[in-house]
């Protein structure tokens, strides 16, 4: 395949800026012009990261005036709200399916009205309440696009009955998934890493751990086992019960476990089975590290085992660049506020576009 022949476009998540924006160091239109900068075209938003309650709630028609100002100057295009469904608002009492679905449609009319395609699906929203936002939003020209994230799997039974739910609707043209690439997760986050051997986790623990880690993501390829939503927090990394018990018996604790507890390996060749249904990705990384070839990569995430699998299944969809790797460098031992997220970001945008246009 041709340079010109992929589809594939990138953007970023404004989730990405959010430390250098809350110390000040980035402003909103600093944002677009980095994202501009990398040569991404898309731009994504969570709402309560990037904009004011005032500005959410009421739907501000300054600050709209002023995103889509932005977004022309910039040339960018606006791509997936990363809506929550926040039925928890009250500390008495969660919010009834009625309610739920109300504060939906306010998500719709900000995602309109800030020129988005699509809107985010939250997981462990009853089926019901899905069925009936995925109608709503897809009368409203909205993608309803639901997030595969970590430690969900691609065969997950919730991810099944979601696309069952689509089908039977005849909704694939308007709604769909977005994997998340923590999902290809080959190890920990090395900042998280980094951070337990600070606080006194035992290297050779973690290297037992890994090597463990990789046998069972293999087991759990190879078995193609579905994990049902409800169970998962007690689906111990591909059941690794036991390998965790050696871990304590070799004088480990849970510093080197904790590790482990929440990493999934979907293959990223699952993709193309899903391929009708998979209408925008997040491109989730956490650091980035030399490759040993000149470039930089994420030794834990399989970036580009998926970026290949985007460019041979001759994708077209928007892979937004995530960084989540803030937390690992808030704690006492750590000096300074990390690595600059434009940084990372480039570093990023520059992988993903070395194996797409290749």
């Amino acid at each position: 395949m041709a340079k010109s022949d992929c589809k594939v476009k990138l953007g970023v998540s404004l989730y990405s800026y959010q430390t250098d924006v809350k110390l000040g160091k980035m402003s909103l239109e600093d944002c677009f012009a980095h994202i501009a900068s990398t040569g991404a075209k898309g731009v994504e938003i969570v709402p309560e990261q990037t904009l004011t309650d005032f500005q959410y709630e009421t739907i501000d028609e300054e600050f709209v005036d002023y995103w889509n100002g932005l977004v022309a100057k910039y040339d960018l295009t606006p791509t997936n709200v990363g809506y929550y469904d926040d039925y928890d608002v009250f500390p008495n009492r969660e919010l009834n399916l009625q309610e739920r679905f109300a504060r939906f449609k306010h998500g719709v009319k900000l995602s309109k009205a800030l020129g988005m395609r699509s809107i985010r699906a939250t997981s462990e929203m009853p089926l019901e309440l899905l069925e009936k936002c995925m109608k709503y939003a897809g009368d409203q020209g909205l993608l309803y696009i639901m997030e595969i994230h970590s430690p969900y799997s691609m065969k997950s039974t919730y991810c099944q009955d979601w696309l069952e739910l689509i089908d039977k609707n005849n909704a694939v043209s308007f709604a769909g998934i977005y994997p998340d690439c923590g999902t290809f997760a080959k190890g920990p986050m090395l900042g998280r890493v980094r951070q337990a051997l600070r606080a006194g986790a035992k290297q050779d623990i973690i290297d037992f751990l890994q090597e463990e880690y990789e046998k069972a993501t293999k087991r759990f390829q190879s078995e193609a086992k579905i994990i049902d939503l409800g169970l998962y927090r007690d689906v111990v990394a591909y059941g690794m019960a036991e390998p965790f018990a050696k871990a304590i018996e070799m004088g480990g604790s849970t510093l080197e476990t904790d590790l482990f507890r929440r990493l999934n390996y979907d293959d990223p060749r699952w993709m193309l089975e899903y391929k009708p249904y998979i209408k925008h990705m997040h491109a989730k990384f956490y650091n980035m590290e030399p490759d040993g070839k000149g470039g930089f990569h994420d030794p834990a995430i399989d970036l580009e085992g998926a970026m290949e699998v985007l460019r041979e299944g001759d994708f077209d969809i928007f892979v937004s660049t995530e960084y989540e790797g803030q937390g690992s460098y808030m704690d006492l031992d750590y000096e300074g506020d990390g690595p600059e997220s434009r940084d990372l970001v480039e570093k990023e945008q520059k992988l993903m576009a070395s194996i797409l246009y290749k």
